[in-house]
């Protein structure tokens, strides 16, 4: 993301640059109407004040940066030369650029969307996330998934249920009705480390790909689960209130394990 400085020197579309820090105006006074591109300072000056914090306040800051540019470049079409438009497109490329390292480029058309709407007042585009349930056991197990099942659905009902789900158009639908029991990694090893006195016991049951002392071969986005819980913890973790505004075109997604806990 661009500086305050370095933003100011490139509305400065009416100035000439100069050596220490000059910038005459060559051109007439743009005046306080959309030719005046000052007032997007603020929100670049916002920006640089939560640097050092989460990806929250970032999102969030980002955001409203992209929001007010969207819209002076909205309302500035057509009205005034393209310089003052083309200023505003390249603070505009400068957030999209931060918010896509954060959120994710493949999300910015329908990121864009909702902050136009955002700013307009107007609802949200639905959004569904489809989820695919795994229930992870050793090799040779078969576990009754029915009752992990109903608390799953029951979770599932209860975040469409949830007003801050409801106002952002997001709805959860599961895709299989019945978990499906996972035992085994691509190579044929065990997802789960056994039970047994060669795994420390503080890792027995926890995955054996990607977790303490595993391989990268399992194709399981997750935080690491707790024996004889997984999938439920799992869900209830992804059901509550959102902490992002990293709100994308999720559709049927594959549940990658990850290594980075809580992402």
């Amino acid at each position: 993301m661009m500086t305050l400085a370095q933003w100011e020197n490139t509305r400065r579309v009416d100035h000439v640059q100069l050596p220490g820090g000059l910038n005459p105006r060559f051109r007439g006074n743009a005046g306080p109407g959309l030719q005046n591109l000052k007032g997007l300072d603020q929100f670049v000056q916002a920006y640089a004040q939560v640097q050092g914090q989460d990806d929250w306040a970032k999102v969030g800051s980002l955001a409203q940066i992209a929001q007010e540019a969207l819209a002076h470049i909205a309302a500035a079409q057509g009205q005034v030369n393209q310089r003052y438009i083309a200023a505003a497109q390249a603070l505009l490329a400068s957030a999209n650029a931060d918010l896509n390292l954060i959120c994710g480029a493949q999300f910015q058309p329908n990121r864009t969307a909702d902050l136009v709407a955002l700013r307009a007042n107007r609802p949200l585009g639905q959004r569904t996330v489809r989820l695919n349930v795994y229930y992870l056991a050793p090799i040779g197990a078969n576990p009754n998934v029915a009752p992990i099942d109903q608390i799953i659905n029951q979770h599932i009902t209860n975040a469409n249920q949830l007003a801050c789900y409801q106002r952002a158009s997001i709805t959860f639908q599961r895709v299989n009705a019945v978990a499906t029991v996972a035992t085994q990694t691509a190579t044929g090893g065990s997802i789960l480390l056994p039970a047994t006195a060669a795994v420390p016991l503080n890792q027995q049951g926890k995955f054996a790909d990607g977790g303490m002392g595993g391989r990268d071969s399992w194709n399981i986005r997750t935080r690491r689960a707790q024996p004889r819980i997984p999938w439920t913890w799992f869900i209830s973790t992804i059901m509550k209130p959102p902490k992002t505004m990293c709100r994308g075109g999720l559709t049927e997604p594959t549940i990658r394990r990850s290594r980075r806990t809580g992402r």
